[in-house]
């Protein structure tokens, strides 16, 4: 384990996690150092799961935080954008209340 107290957890999305990590990147390449196996798989990650812009990313987040969702699913939501009810449901089990209509405007949100 690299750390060995959990400080905080917030939950982030993976465009946020990404540009965190690009900023440690930056940080290492400064120092000339070079990044660990964990940051660049991370990195690599983020990249390949972060497709939206920051624009795009910070309005869906607002539209679905005024649905008053939780963080935690709002930050699912983002990650995953599920296309199918089904899949919106099974975000939101046990984490959010919810009906057809919230549904419907979270697909709606996340086209």
């Amino acid at each position: 384990m690299i750390g060995k107290k959990t400080v905080s957890e917030t939950p982030i999305s993976n465009l946020d996690a990404k540009e965190l990590l690009e900023k440690v990147e930056k940080d290492y390449k400064a120092r000339e150092k070079e990044i660990g196996y964990e940051l660049e798989q991370s990195l690599k990650y983020a990249k390949k799961h972060s497709k939206m812009s920051q624009k795009e990313h910070d309005e869906k987040e607002a539209k679905l935080a005024k649905l008053k969702l939780p963080k935690k699913a709002i930050v699912e939501l983002l990650n995953i954008k599920p296309t199918h009810d089904e899949t919106v449901k099974a975000i939101l089990f046990k984490k959010a209340d919810f009906n057809e209509s919230t549904v419907k405007d979270i697909l709606e949100i996340l086209k």
